[in-house]
């Protein structure tokens, strides 16, 4: 084939005593020379990559040829294929974006999320302050950017994938005197940590992180399950972390962190805020400013009390509910907001003065290591002089999925861990649930 016939050729040439080498070099400046003039000069050829493309990518057959020839050239080969997205199905040809990612053809779609929210409400503020701008890294129609690119292309940036240059094009800008705005998913943002440290966080510049997809997302994937964030970002001196659980939380929150003098992390799940959650932490359902909520209502004195944020809080509720049949009485504190955890403590211990809880449990969403539960945990001992304890939610990645589809497993491992001074009540769901002993089961449970 070409490629024998090729290398055949050039080893000939080479083997030339005296002018082989130069010889050589010259026939092969010739050839790029002829190829610049008849094709147009090619940028990886430029540096020096053996180039094959472009052909296009949806084409089977032009695909297997030039793999082939890929396969036989004998050295390291840079395949370039052009593809349509969406190719096959009109609609999404026609509207890649929106397509990106759909749900079944059954399933009820919600009228918006907390990506629609925080891009409809980030163009209010654009319109009153021309400094706010909007950076994606390729996903505008994820996060909600896509009405801000249409109305203010010249504040809308989309780096491509690329979120270390995102974090760090959004330094400058703030240092420029602007207001970035950077929505990214949680499980993206991880492949920023030394940008966020370096650009953002030594430079005390005030760049605002739009952390979509915090929490499981068991439709897209282990790959997209935003559990990091919290930790990584506790770490990093300086940050201020927003978990606001509703939409009116996600505009007090944006709001918030445009007057944050730092830098700010917001936080939310995919989907739409949960009407449950609102009418048991908010008057009127509507929430006024951005502190720490707490559901200690019912019939029993609260002797426990979980501490939680986000989406989660509502298998909380639901744990509450089954431990008040068992005559135990739980209260809930609803944190919407993370750091500073000095902050946070006292304004939970504010919550809880009257009461003289058994526990405090942490129920997270995230890793436990260097997370939520942990250094609230630390901050109230520092405060108080008592350990509390972190329930660990996240188990395994390979399980993530399975915890938020089943959620009678994610109540009862609540409602188990607080309810342990009741023994019968206590190992009766335990074996029910696990089929294993308690002892064994939190033994299985660390990574």
């Amino acid at each position: 084939g070409y490629f024998k016939v090729k290398r055949a050729t050039a080893s000939f040439i080479k083997k030339i005593p005296l002018v082989g080498k130069g010889l050589f070099n010259f026939a092969v400046s010739v050839k790029k020379s002829l190829k610049n003039a008849m094709y147009g000069s090619n940028y990886f050829e430029n540096m020096g990559l053996f180039y094959l493309g472009p052909v296009d990518g949806n084409n089977y057959n032009d695909v297997e040829s030039l793999l082939t020839m890929a396969k036989n050239a004998g050295e390291s080969v840079l395949v370039h294929l052009k593809t349509k997205k969406g190719k096959g199905y009109a609609l999404a040809e026609k509207n890649p974006g929106k397509y990106h990612g759909v749900a079944p053809k059954n399933k009820p779609l919600t009228a918006t999320t907390f990506s629609d929210e925080m891009g409809k409400t980030l163009i209010t503020r654009a319109e009153k302050d021309e400094k706010i701008c909007a950076i994606t890294a390729a996903m505008s129609y994820g996060t909600g950017l896509e009405s801000f690119r249409e109305k203010y292309p010249t504040r809308f940036f989309d780096v491509g994938i690329a979120e270390e240059h995102a974090v760090t094009f959004a330094a400058g800008l703030s240092a420029s005197g602007y207001k970035p705005v950077f929505a990214v998913y949680s499980t993206f943002l991880q492949r920023s940590y030394d940008q966020m440290i370096h650009d953002v966080a030594l430079q005390r510049l005030p760049v605002i992180f739009c952390i979509d997809r915090a929490g499981f997302n068991g439709a897209d994937g282990a790959t997209h399950h935003g559990i990091f964030d919290v930790a990584f970002i506790s770490q990093i001196k300086g940050f201020k972390i927003y978990t606001p659980a509703t939409y009116k939380g996600l505009e007090l929150s944006l709001d918030r962190a445009l007057t944050d003098n730092c830098p700010s992390a917001i936080r939310y799940p995919s989907g739409c805020e949960c009407e449950e959650i609102k009418a048991a932490f908010y008057e009127d359902g509507v929430s006024e400013d951005i502190s720490v909520k707490a559901d200690l209502s019912g019939n029993i004195d609260p002797k426990y009390i979980i501490v939680t944020h986000g989406r989660i809080t509502m298998e909380c509720l639901k744990a509450k509910a089954e431990l008040a049949k068992q005559n135990i009485g739980a209260g809930i504190i609803l944190c919407e907001y993370l750091a500073p955890y000095d902050a946070l403590a006292d304004d939970i211990l504010s919550k809880i003065s009257d009461l003289s809880p058994k526990a405090i449990i942490f129920v997270e969403e995230e890793i436990r290591s260097g997370g939520f539960g942990e250094n609230t945990a630390a901050a109230i001992k520092r405060k108080t002089g008592k350990k509390y304890s972190e329930l660990l939610l996240e188990k395994r990645l390979s399980q993530a999925s399975f915890l938020l589809k089943n959620t009678d497993m994610t109540v009862d491992e609540i409602s188990v861990s607080v309810g342990y001074e009741n023994k019968s009540f206590f190992y009766s769901q335990f074996t029910k649930k696990f089929g294993i002993s308690p002892r064994k089961y939190r033994l299985s449970r660390s990574i």
